[in-house]
């Protein structure tokens, strides 16, 4: 027996010949790492007394027998496992297999529009004779089917525009569990007695990727453009870009930095590396000690080693994909590639010492860390750093509907779209409420990045959610200056990160004013939303983030308004003629402010007036009083002749 093995058992057995005959025999159970393994499944004989958990499994006790003797453990999905109990034995040590082990070689990259093939491998005798029934419980539906007793499916996987039917980027193609042609099967075996058991595969057409130049060695990245070569490779690499399909690919076979090459000359260095191996040493005096020590008090951080410590209820199995380093299934360096390596089972043991019991590695990756977001080569190069800003890097785990619909919602918004026009995205003017870079800039959070004007990516969620700011809430929402003149309630504290955009400093040219009509007021005309807050109507009581939408939820209007929506005052046909009245033309089809100031006309108290009514095309509804005050108050500016 291994050492280490019995070390797990120090604190419980005595290794003294002259023991007392009820001192209890302790069996040490593991679970064999080939299967998804569940130890808490064991159906326990009566003799037993007392079942511990340990670092390596679970400790059981039973009564310590006057001659050698066997019980066995059973359980569903398990194979029988006996257990020898000796009078005069230090202990036992057993190692629990599953009924059925389910293989399909490379499962998490079998490609797109490809063959595959999943192989149910009985764990124990009792697997070999019964009924196999096959059935798809998510994903696209696959043609497939089931040979050998069932004991082999196979099927074909759906091409990439099926799964993926946005225009892939230039450069390496963003992947999330929305668009990784994602599949999971179930075997159902029957055995001879008529008890069943459920043998659950997933699979994917590919790794999810961030799209950034940071990638894990020998995993498939794939690339938007074409005539895609290596033109330096990695020290002693081999890799060549591999063509078929829609898409070109790279799979680099050496750690490094690898340059490749479009068919139009355009670069892209990339770097390969490992999770295990990349330094996680971004702390350092000289680097980013502030964002390190802020990121690992964040929920992100820490939700995987509070629910190993037994604190979330969760099933540390299913936790992996998204709260820890690394892809499941893949040799990444991450944690479940890790934990393969360690011979543990998928379902780390939960309990109160659950995290401190896992080996050095896996608490090393056992969190999202820096390389979970950066990518586990190294921080990509300045040239392609801009890319961390976009919104692929977070759709890695928040774009699965319908479970995290954040960014499928989001996509759908007109902050998706924010910064389309060329102006919006280069103006610097706009950008600093149309681009992601540019927001951050103007609050003093990041340098300007000259490439970034050069990319659309909307509003995404770098500008509203900090992943490593020195101060956060549960939602990592970042703590921005609001527009001056503009108090925010403390109910509605939350809605400053969308004011600071969505209303005008007090004496600043026309801007948008959504935010200005529902949080100010004019004399004897009380902000009737304000205490709400912007999120308190648009994307109130959304589950799965279905709120990043951001549309009005009408719904809300009920809890107030008798008789639920309340009638939209006409208040936009009297601005326009207004402003026909003051200008001699209507406004265009562009917003207001973004005609520039002073407008190209004289931007006086009546038309900034009248303005700010026209840029919230929900003024009767955010504020009508305010509105109506403030079209009254051009009226009369009008008929003084003072505009």
């Amino acid at each position: 027996m291994r050492r280490w093995h019995w070390l797990a058992l120090a604190v419980l057995v005595s290794c003294s010949k002259s023991e007392s005959e009820s001192e209890p025999f302790r069996v040490l159970i593991r679970a064999h790492s080939d299967g998804d393994i569940d130890l808490e499944r064991i159906e326990w004989p009566a003799s037993v007394r007392s079942v511990t958990r340990v670092p390596r499994g679970l400790v059981m006790e039973v009564d310590r027998p006057k001659t050698e003797s066997q019980l066995t453990l059973t359980g569903a999905g398990l194979c029988p496992t006996p257990v020898t109990l000796s009078p005069d034995a230090q202990g036992a040590e057993v190692e629990v297999r599953a009924l059925l082990v389910a293989s399909a070689g490379n499962a998490m990259e079998l490609g797109f529009d490809q063959p595959f093939s999943i192989t149910l491998t009985p764990g124990c005798r009792e697997g070999l004779t019964g009924k196999v029934e096959w059935s798809q419980i998510e994903g696209v539906p696959l043609e497939f089917s089931a040979e050998q007793s069932g004991y082999v499916l196979r099927g074909r996987t759906r091409p990439f525009v099926d799964v993926h039917p946005a225009p892939a980027p230039h450069g390496i193609v963003p992947i999330s569990p929305r668009t990784r042609g994602s599949y999971v099967f179930r075997a159902r075996f029957t055995g001879g007695g008529g008890a069943t058991t459920d043998v659950t595969v997933p699979l994917a057409s590919a790794a999810r990727s961030a799209g950034l130049p940071s990638i894990a060695l020998g995993v498939r990245v794939y690339l938007g453009g074409s005539g895609w070569h290596v033109k330096v490779p990695a020290r002693e690499g081999r890799a060549e870009v591999e063509r078929g399909g829609p898409l070109e690919s790279f799979r680099p076979d050496v750690r490094g930095r690898w340059l490749l090459e479009d068919a139009n000359g355009g670069k892209l260095a990339v770097v390969a590396g490992l999770h295990s191996e990349t330094p996680l040493d971004c702390g350092r005096t000289e680097c980013h000690p502030n964002e390190t020590a802020a990121a690992q008090k964040t929920p992100m951080f820490s939700v995987f080693r509070r629910g190993v410590s037994g604190e979330l209820g969760f099933d540390s199995a299913c936790a992996v994909a998204c709260h820890t380093a690394g892809e499941p299934g893949i040799a990444d360096g991450g944690f479940d590639a890790l934990r393969r390596t360690l011979g543990l089972a998928s379902r780390i043991v939960v309990g109160p010492d659950g995290w401190d019991a896992l080996p050095r590695p896996l608490r090393r990756t056992g969190g999202v860390t820096c390389t979970a977001c950066h990518g586990p080569g190294a921080i990509p190069e300045p040239s392609a750093r801009w890319a961390v800003l976009r919104a692929d890097v977070c759709a890695v785990c928040h774009d699965a509907p319908p479970r995290y619909g954040h960014v499928a919602a989001w996509a759908e918004s007109r902050m998706a779209r924010s910064d389309v026009d060329t102006d919006a995205r280069q103006r610097s003017e706009c950008r600093g409420c149309h681009t992601t870079s540019g927001f951050l800039e103007r609050h003093g959070l990041r340098k300007v990045d000259p490439l970034a004007r050069d990319v659309p990516v909307g509003i995404s969620c770098a500008a509203c959610h900090a992943p490593h700011a020195e101060k956060h809430g549960k939602r990592l929402l970042r703590e921005v200056t609001v527009p001056k003149g503009v108090t925010l309630p403390a109910k509605a504290a939350e809605s400053r990160v969308c004011v600071s955009c969505h209303a005008s400093d007090a004496g600043s040219p026309v801007n948008a004013s959504a935010a200005t009509l529902v949080f100010g007021s004019a004399p004897g005309t009380p902000a009737p939303h304000a205490e709400l807050g912007c999120m308190g109507c648009h994307g109130a009581g959304q589950p799965r983030g279905e709120s990043h939408r951001f549309a009005p939820v009408l719904g809300v209007c009920a809890s107030c308004h008798e008789g639920g929506v309340p009638v939209k005052p006409d208040l936009r046909t009297r601005a326009l003629a207004l402003h026909q009245k003051l200008t001699g033309k209507a406004p265009g089809s562009k917003p207001a402010h973004a005609l520039g100031a002073p407008l190209d006309l004289p931007a006086g108290r009546a038309l900034a007036d009248v303005l700010l009514v026209l840029e919230d095309p929900a003024a009767g509804v955010h504020n009508a009083a305010y509105a109506r005050a403030l079209l009254d108050e051009a009226e009369r500016l009008i008929e003084r002749g003072e505009r």
